[in-house]
């Protein structure tokens, strides 16, 4: 059994071993499996008057192996943020922001098989944030990256978690502690499918598990 509790403005980390139920958490936090005990609830989300589907399309997922797009890049984010209500000069101001910020400009124009597996994750997280969701999940989203960018890609996640106009919760999950510890809040450590420790990273380090 895994409790947590996912509040705007925290990270929380997922860490364990290849087959220890990463992934498996994640396609149950965002509605692909359904558990086969207790149950999962958003209730900032489910509060408003739609139907838990609307609610869980308010999550946004980077999986781990990103799902290939079709066309140029840069068309694909243009036409997310155009989806999800920025149109004209503020889609174009939007997407700018993104593509600069994660160092995509070389990229934009690009089709996805032309790519790193770094950059489509970069790309694949742009694209998640244009859509302005309201919790934010991610599967091993540092495999792919290089050193620098990992230490440029949590740095980010902190200030997306602790966005003034628009803050969220963030679920990240790696295979290696040290990559999210120094920024998570909270951290669920798995080994082979067991939940061995879940709740603050103040407890774990006070704790020395």
């Amino acid at each position: 059994p895994v409790s947590l509790d996912l509040k705007p403005g925290e990270i929380t980390g997922v860490v364990g071993m290849n087959s220890s139920g990463k992934t498996t958490l994640m396609d149950i936090a965002v509605g692909r499996l359904n558990p086969s005990a207790g149950n999962v609830s958003y209730p900032s989300l489910e509060a408003k008057p739609i139907p838990r589907r609307s609610a869980l399309a308010r999550l946004g997922y980077v999986r781990q192996i990103p799902a290939a797009w079709s066309g140029r890049l840069r068309n694909n984010l243009n036409f997310t943020a155009a989806a999800f209500g920025k149109t004209g000069q503020k889609n174009q101001h939007l997407v700018d922001l993104y593509v600069t910020r994660y160092g995509l400009a070389d990229h934009e124009y690009k089709t996805w098989s032309s790519i790193s597996g770094g950059f489509k994750t970069r790309f694949e997280l742009v694209r998640t944030l244009v859509a302005r969701p309201d919790i934010l999940i991610l599967d091993e989203p540092l495999a792919y990256l290089d050193i620098v960018t990992q230490h440029i890609f949590l740095h980010d996640l902190r200030k997306i978690a602790q966005s003034h106009s628009h803050p969220m919760p963030i679920l990240i999950t790696s295979q290696h502690l040290y990559e999210v510890e120094s920024i998570a809040d909270n951290m669920v450590i798995l080994d082979n499918g067991k939940c061995i420790f879940s709740g603050p990273i103040e407890e774990l380090k006070k704790d020395g598990k």
